[in-house]
């Protein structure tokens, strides 16, 4: 089936002649697109997941998160051994991911949206992709790079988790 959609749209593609978007129009369109993913991930954070985790993952950055909010690297606790992704160290127990998730959950913690700190920085991400496509090759380029990001499920729904891959993806981006 997916040959014959792809044969399909080349032959659409040949009998309709669409022209670009003028620049002026694409950067409204970036910019509006941008807007709704952001939107539509914090509906999704605030009235959907209500800030719960989804899996395992985003418990133990939730709790490694909490130790840090605490001034504590481990807890003493054996019985957190029968728990996925929690390892013993000479702190005691604690999650095996490194800190940077949690660094970020921490101020979201304290009002009770672990994930509220992806919203800001999924829009510096697409500001970030902007600026480096637009560096790389042009405007229009940029514009575009910036609407199929934002338009991914993928950046929707992990905005709006608290896992680490809106984190990653703003490292990323930083570094253009």
């Amino acid at each position: 089936l997916a040959p014959a959609l792809g044969l399909l749209t080349l032959a659409i593609g040949r009998m309709v002649h669409v022209a670009p978007p003028d620049l002026r129009v694409l950067r409204r369109l970036a910019f509006g697109v941008a807007i709704f993913a952001i939107a539509t991930a914090a509906f999704v954070l605030f009235f959907v997941l209500k800030g719960r985790p989804v899996i395992e993952d985003e418990l133990v950055y939730r709790s490694q998160a909490d130790l840090l909010l605490d001034g504590e690297l481990g807890l003493d606790l054996p019985h957190l051994r029968f728990l996925p992704f929690v390892i013993q160290t000479p702190a005691g127990w604690t999650g095996k991911y490194l800190f940077g998730e949690p660094l970020i959950q921490m101020l979201g913690i304290l009002v009770g949206y672990p994930a509220a700190l992806h919203l800001p920085s999924a829009a510096l991400t697409l500001w970030l992709v902007y600026l480096a496509v637009r560096t790389a090759a042009d405007e229009t380029l940029a514009c575009w790079a910036v609407i199929f990001v934002a338009l991914s499920p993928m950046f929707i729904l992990t905005t709006a988790t608290g896992m680490s891959q809106t984190g990653s993806l703003f490292c990323v981006a930083l570094v253009g």
